[in-house]
């Protein structure tokens, strides 16, 4: 059986597993890398570091770099690997784990907000997933993967869209969220596709929420196929591990 891993090693922290690998800072929380890996080598998808969450507490940017260096740790279980990252604020906390699966090519990434104050908060603006991804590419895919543009704003309960690129043979990345929300794939911003939640989110005093959860599976060929193999294999694992957590939580309570 494949194994997932992760290495925290100067200064950057890396997850993967036999199809993709994500790197980032250590110290920024920036992802520099994301690797597709292919037989005797890889394509690197990222066009340039950058920050990959997006945070606004009652309409204010939540800067993270401002609170200092995350706190990181890793762990592994049946699923897969993941690298945590952590950030105590002021009245607030975040936690982002990234998740590289043993035996699907996904990376799963979920993001967790803590409210430590006295008074509810609303997250006014959310992207759990931001990349700075390669333009030079045969566009973006949406509305079930059969309408290709070079870049859409789409909001939508489909849980998937799709980057390729041009000249490798049908190489690309399905980008997605558990529960769908607004796709913005080079649009409005140029220079980045982001993952985003399309309501607030309220989060009441001493309470956790736990996001959508977002994914990244890298395909070469029909991305049709991965979407009803690969894809719906990850969206059953994800309903299988949160039915389990809510067994856990009622036993526990």
């Amino acid at each position: 059986m494949s194994r997932a891993y992760t290495r925290i090693t100067n200064g950057a922290v890396s997850v993967g597993n036999d199809w993709i690998e994500r790197c980032r800072s250590e110290f920024l929380c920036k992802t520099v890398e994301l690797r597709q890996k292919l037989p005797g080598g890889y394509v690197e998808w990222v066009e340039a570091p950058a920050a990959d969450l997006r945070l606004e507490l009652d309409g204010t940017p939540l800067r993270l770099e401002l609170a200092g260096p995350p706190e990181w740790s890793e762990s592994y279980d049946s699923l897969g690997a993941t690298v945590t990252a952590r950030w105590p604020g002021a009245g607030w906390a975040v936690a982002v784990h990234t998740t590289a699966l043993h035996e699907n090519p996904a990376l799963v990434k979920t993001v967790e907000v803590a409210n430590l104050g006295q008074a509810a908060f609303r997250l006014t603006g959310v992207a759990v997933e931001m990349l700075a991804l390669r333009r030079d590419g045969a566009g973006v895919l949406t509305d079930g993967l059969s309408r290709r543009s070079e870049s859409a704003l789409w909001e939508t309960e489909e849980r998937a869209a799709a980057v390729e690129l041009r000249g490798h043979g049908r190489l690309g990345l399905l980008l997605g969220l558990e529960h769908g929300g607004r796709f913005e794939l080079f649009d409005p911003d140029p220079a980045h596709c982001a993952l985003a939640l399309p309501a607030p989110v309220a989060v009441a005093p001493g309470k956790r929420t736990r996001l959508p959860r977002s994914f990244v599976i890298p395909y070469s060929g029909d991305p049709g196929m991965t979407a009803s193999g690969k894809l719906a294999e990850l969206l059953r694992l994800l309903r299988d591990q949160e039915r389990r957590e809510r067994e856990q939580a009622a036993d526990t309570a």
